[in-house]
């Protein structure tokens, strides 16, 4: 493995920029929830993100694809080879840059293939 510090000044001119950026989310939510079988017992119940989408029908999946940009998808880890589920959103930001703007980007360890 080698290190390495990388540090960039990069100056932009005034303009609006368009960013588009993808964002992963690997979490889970959790039901609370009562059966009429067993009225005094709360049960519980945790589901990842990505297996909640998964669990819709295909109709409601694309509509949401569509209309949030949001999908489920299983990637690897670069780092270990790991298979990872995740929910994904993907969307636009948009940066107003007026002439006072610096932004300096840090990169401090560079691993070697």
């Amino acid at each position: 493995m080698s290190r390495a510090k990388l540090v960039s000044n990069v100056y932009t001119y005034p303009a609006i920029y368009e960013i588009k950026n993808r964002s992963f989310f690997t979490g889970s939510v959790q039901f609370s929830y009562v059966l009429s079988t067993t009225p005094n017992k709360v049960e519980t119940k945790t589901v990842s993100l990505y297996e909640l989408f998964t669990r819709t029908d295909y109709p409601t999946r694309d509509s949401i694809a569509e209309r949030y940009h949001m999908w489920s998808q299983t990637f690897w880890k670069p780092e270990s080879g790991e298979a990872v589920q995740a929910l994904l959103f993907e969307g636009t930001s948009i940066l107003n840059i007026d002439e006072t703007y610096r932004t300096e980007t840090c990169l401090k360890a560079i691993k070697s293939m």
